[in-house]
């Protein structure tokens, strides 16, 4: 088995939920729902409805009615339930995760919406995983990834050309056709000020997904800085102009960003450690094979 079977098929890889991307997608609605765990790390894998007496695991999300909690359900260690409607909470044990629904939307409707949430990023981590052996990898993966930012990704190396944009909408900075080298690159005088910036400045020693305010731009930025042995390669953005950057964007950055390092050096690279903030973790992309 090759190295990139390797990834695609093991069960500890890929993307995999926390509560407060569900949550998320629930808030984009207007829905009343709140997030309540001490931490929300991302372990779920798909959603199932509650049923007593069954063996729960900690790497399922399970969908429960508010007025059927019961004191029973202090015995429970370590899982994530989605409540709807009003209940009593404190049935829980501190070391549950709950997604609090308290709108009017029915079981059935929280039931479609959350594995429609499942769905949606279970077939953008495919299709990540396979534009690793594409011909235009990053691009594919930047591609793949407007449907689950809901904004425009573009990513630029360390010179400011433009390594991928699949697209550009009102407000973006329009990309110049760089004379010398024939590629595209952010305009002179963008970059001028992003040097001039203390701000950006700061931003350049940054590890994980952080926000570059508005201050210069007019519009926020969700970014990472993208990294290679230690060694700075340019940035994968996403600019806050069509919908409101949500909490658990920054997970999704933080999975795609060590992606886009490899398919931006235009290789497979087995060796490439990704760094994360502080608490995250390192590892990396492909396991060594045995």
């Amino acid at each position: 088995m090759n190295k990139r079977e390797h990834f695609v098929n093991s069960p500890h890889t890929g993307f995999h939920l926390n509560l407060q991307i569900i949550a998320d997608d629930f808030a984009e609605k207007k829905e009343d729902v709140s997030v309540l765990c001490r931490e929300d790390p991302l372990t779920l894998d798909g959603l199932r409805i509650y049923q007593a007496g069954a063996l729960l695991k900690p790497c399922y999300l399970y969908l429960v009615f508010g007025n059927s909690l019961s004191e029973s359900f202090l015995r429970y260690q370590n899982i994530a339930f989605v409540v709807v409607g009003s209940g009593d909470l404190s049935c829980f044990s501190e070391s549950c995760r709950i997604l609090h629904i308290k709108g009017t939307l029915s079981f059935s409707e929280v039931f479609n919406q959350i594995q429609q949430t499942f769905d949606r990023y279970s077939d953008w981590d495919s299709k990540l995983q396979l534009a690793l052996g594409s011909i235009d990898p990053l691009n594919e993966m930047l591609e793949a990834s407007l449907d689950i930012f809901h904004n425009p990704v573009f990513a630029h190396d360390t010179n400011f050309y433009i390594l991928s944009s699949p697209r550009h909408v009102t407000g973006m900075s329009e990309w110049v056709h760089d004379q010398r080298t024939g590629r595209l690159i952010a305009p002179l005088s963008l970059i001028q000020d992003f040097k001039l910036d203390a701000e950006y400045q700061r931003t350049l020693i940054t590890h994980g997904a952080n926000i570059y305010s508005e201050e210069l731009r007019g519009y926020r930025i969700l970014y990472m800085n993208l990294w290679v042995s230690g060694n700075y390669q340019g940035r994968l953005c996403v600019d806050e102009l069509q919908t409101e950057i949500q909490p658990g964007h920054f997970s999704a950055l933080e999975y795609l960003a060590p992606l886009s390092s490899c398919a931006s050096v235009g290789t497979i690279c087995s060796k490439f450690q990704w760094e994360m903030t502080p608490g995250s973790f390192s590892r990396s992309i492909f396991p060594e094979s045995s």
